[in-house]
């Protein structure tokens, strides 16, 4: 994509965007406001309002790969499902990690 400008996804009840890639790369990341999401935060805080970023995961696997990526301090809440690392469980414990999301596994007996 030439122009990362030109994404509009306002349209959209609910986006996803990642970043994969090299800080050389261009990858748009933008909300259903059309809100640009790059150079929105430094050090953890918010550019825009100077507060402390707040991330939400919604499937164990997300909330590993940021646990990973050492982005786990930022994490406020998780799925019923996140698990791991370890620190997740003492957080959700604790009360530093909301579980937001307790979603049933479905079962092949149809209850």
């Amino acid at each position: 994509m030439e122009d990362y400008h030109s994404v509009n996804a306002s349209d959209a009840g609910i986006v996803c965007w990642a970043r994969a890639g090299g800080a050389e790369d261009v990858i748009p990341g933008v909300d259903q406001s059309g809100f640009n999401y790059y150079s929105y935060a430094r050090d953890g805080f918010s550019l825009r309002t100077g507060e402390k970023i707040r991330v939400v995961t919604l499937a164990p696997s997300i909330t590993e790969t940021v646990a990973a990526i050492g982005g786990l301090d930022y994490v406020v809440g998780t799925d019923l499902y996140s698990n791991y690392p370890e620190e997740v469980i003492k957080w959700q414990e604790k009360g530093d990690i909301s579980i937001v999301g307790d979603t049933p596994i479905p079962t092949t007996n149809g209850s």
